[in-house]
């Protein structure tokens, strides 16, 4: 599991630059101090003051199990937060947890369009489990897909 919260935490910290606000450099600074715990305890306070990068990074600890118990509902709200906002690595990670969940169409429709959201951002990964899902959906179900990429706007309040 480590390796993959490395992965994604790489990720978020080259999406979002040099800009360190509201205890993302703290979070950051105690993930690679392997105090987890304070990670949480900062990331926590960041994506509460509407902090995408914090949220997502967040995210990946609940994901994998960093620092807190794993807990992929938490996971997908904090991933959620993230992705209503923009966040492609975010989009693609809650579209990714949300396709394992898929119960039935809408839930897949769901799912896929998150990750085309994510494609369309140019994250290659997304793009092919998009397209390995595409595969299994009816004509009607890829346009609800294309729809609701179309409709996407980023939510900028918290």
């Amino acid at each position: 599991m480590a390796p993959l919260f490395c992965a994604i935490f790489a990720v978020v910290v080259v999406a979002i630059g040099p800009v360190y606000a509201n205890g993302m450099a703290e979070g950051a600074r105690a993930y690679d101090g392997g105090d987890y715990g304070e990670a949480v305890r900062q990331w926590t306070s960041a994506a509460a003051n509407g902090h995408v990068g914090a949220a997502a990074a967040l995210a990946g600890l609940y994901e994998t199990g960093e620092g807190v118990d794993r807990d992929l509902a938490r996971a997908k709200h904090w991933y959620r937060f993230a992705a209503r906002r923009g966040d492609g690595f975010a989009q693609q990670q809650l579209g990714h947890l949300l396709s394992r969940d898929a119960t039935d169409a809408d839930s897949l429709v769901r799912a896929v369009t998150w990750l085309s959201l994510a494609a369309r951002q140019g994250l290659d990964w997304a793009a092919k489990r998009r397209d390995v899902l595409l595969e299994h959906m009816t004509p009607a179900q890829q346009r609800q897909v294309a729809a609701g990429v179309h409709a996407f706007k980023p939510v900028r309040e918290n």
